[in-house]
């Protein structure tokens, strides 16, 4: 009930009057359509001499008919519109301030793809396909009275065939819906291979898993395929039922009944061309029944994912979480492996850090260093086993922040790359950064000085700089711990011995710092050596 009322008051910021009152008259809009041509029909053919009033009534409706479809659907069509793409941006402003709020477990690129996804469906639920189907309703309800007013006969023959039509129809839309929940599941998975793939191409070629991986790939890619065919196959097989039953049978009906009715003296011939317009009421409400049953499960799907994404106890309890300053990380059993490798890259790794202390972690090349660090930030998840922050899980943490071996620079001004989406931070603070990493003087000598445009592609910085930067990046944020992969591979011992002593006194945090095994004697004796 709570998530019902959140959601009925995320659509009432959305929509306005004008909103809902152009939702109101695009309901209606096949409606008046049938109707005016209708009334057009009778007067055209309910009497075989006109008088001047019938010329004028014609004019009249024929003007209407213009201004209708000219000027006022358009219209009706835009307030909707804006309405609905408001709803939809508050939507996704909602979805987004809930990933940041949240630990780095569900920051995949799948799970973050398939919720946009979701967003967009969610959507519908206020836009055209339901505007559709109350029109298919009223259009229903109203050509249900006219033709009733011929022969209610008439209109229990075709009630009868359009509901074997629907009968038939929702047989082939439950299967329909179970493929689409398969294609969902491997989407998932396709999306979530290809970004692995990306992501750690270099470990595939490593360890030559290529050909392992992109068979898996396509496999999943087959998959998707099959069962978007299986899906068309009883689309078509709906869309076949349709056509046999509402354009033919129910025309026939109408036809045969309506000429017998007229034969007899119950209608005139005028009647029979209104109930001939009016059947497509009765044809629109049932064939499109069947057809929102099958929008709206897949509407309804993506729904619940949302509000499970929003709403969750978890997420609600992390919004109200306030993060404990990290005192001990704990490595517990802890395997991982890339793709389909047979050996584990981390083997049952049972570490501990216990934060009164500074940490090296040192080895050669490939041993798995680096995966360690993405390990703990939630970049990469174990495949057995746990890493545990204070005892507890990682999204229970403090502060923490990662400088990886490559660093990132943007193409934006030294400010810009400094704060990135940090607001409120003075020039004192940002000179504090710099000064520590021994930045302070060459950003003095740029004309521009905080505002010097870097043009990523066409950089002035070396990687030393560049990895200086994004340290001063990094000591924005007060870290309480500071983990760098590897600095000695891009600056020289004096400067890191410099930057390091520097952050020991301006800044109050600890080190976790990947090295080589050869090089770990740069550092003073207050940090502790973890071999791998």
């Amino acid at each position: 009930m709570k998530l019902m009322f959140k959601k009925i008051n995320l659509v009432t910021k959305s929509l306005n009057l004008l909103s809902g009152i152009s939702f109101l008259f695009n309901s209606f809009q096949s409606v008046f359509a049938d109707f005016l041509f209708g009334i057009l029909y009778f007067l055209i053919f309910e009497k075989l001499y006109y008088t001047k009033m019938h010329y004028l009534l014609l004019m009249l409706l024929t003007f209407l008919v213009f201004l209708y479809f000219v000027f006022l659907i358009p219209f009706w069509g835009y307030n909707m519109e804006k309405g609905v793409n408001i709803y939809t941006k508050n939507l996704t402003n909602l979805v987004f301030k809930s990933i940041l709020n949240r630990d780095n477990v569900v920051h995949s690129s799948e799970n973050i793809t398939l919720i946009q996804y979701d967003v967009i469906n969610d959507s519908k639920i206020l836009g055209w396909d339901l505007v559709v189907f109350f029109q298919a309703i009223l259009s229903g309800i109203i050509s249900t009275i006219v033709i009733f007013n011929a022969s209610y006969k008439m209109l229990l023959f075709l009630y009868i065939l359009g509901l074997i039509a629907i009968i038939l129809n929702l047989f082939f839309i439950k299967i329909i819906k179970k493929l689409y929940l398969c294609i969902r599941k491997n989407t998932e998975l396709k999306i979530k291979y290809l970004s692995d793939y990306v992501n750690n191409l270099i470990i595939i070629n490593i360890f030559g898993l290529s050909e392992s991986v992109e068979s898996d790939i396509l496999k999943v890619f087959e998959e998707v395929y099959k069962q978007k065919i299986k899906i068309k196959f009883y689309e078509t097989i709906t869309f076949f039922i349709d056509n046999i039953v509402y354009k033919i049978g129910f025309k026939l009906i109408i036809i045969i009944y309506g000429m017998y009715l007229v034969s007899i003296g119950d209608i005139n011939f005028g009647y029979l061309l209104l109930c001939f317009s009016m059947v497509e009421g009765i044809i629109f409400f049932l064939s499109y029944t069947g057809e929102y049953i099958s929008i709206i499960q897949k509407i309804f799907i993506s729904i619940s994912k949302v509000n499970t994404f929003l709403y969750s106890k978890k997420n609600s309890e992390m919004s109200k979480f306030v993060l404990k300053p990290v005192s001990r990380i704990e490595f517990k059993d802890v395997f991982f492996k890339f793709f389909d490798s047979k050996e584990y890259l981390i083997n049952g790794l049972n570490l501990e850090f216990d934060f009164s202390n500074n940490y090296i972690i040192c080895g050669k090349n490939g041993i798995g260093k680096s995966t360690i660090f993405k390990l703990i930030f939630g970049i990469l998840k174990p495949d057995k086993g746990s890493i545990n922050f204070n005892y507890c899980k990682l999204e229970n943490s403090g502060n923490p922040v990662y400088v990886s071996q490559e660093p990132l620079i943007f193409s934006g001004t030294v400010r810009e790359n400094i704060l990135l989406d940090k607001r409120n931070v003075s020039d004192d603070k940002i000179y504090k950064a710099l000064q520590t990493v021994c930045l302070d003087n060459w950003v003095n000598s740029l004309d521009d000085g905080l505002d010097f445009y870097i043009d990523e592609k066409v950089s002035v910085l070396s990687k030393g700089e560049k990895m200086r930067l994004t340290i001063a990046r990094a000591l924005i944020t007060n870290p309480q711990i500071l983990f760098l992969d590897e600095p000695d591979a891009n600056l020289d011992v004096e400067t890191i011995k410099l930057i390091i002593n520097n952050i020991k006194k301006l800044y109050k945090c600890k080190f976790m710092i990947i090295s080589h095994l050869t090089k770990y004697n740069i550092y003073d004796e207050d940090f502790k050596i973890i071999k791998l």
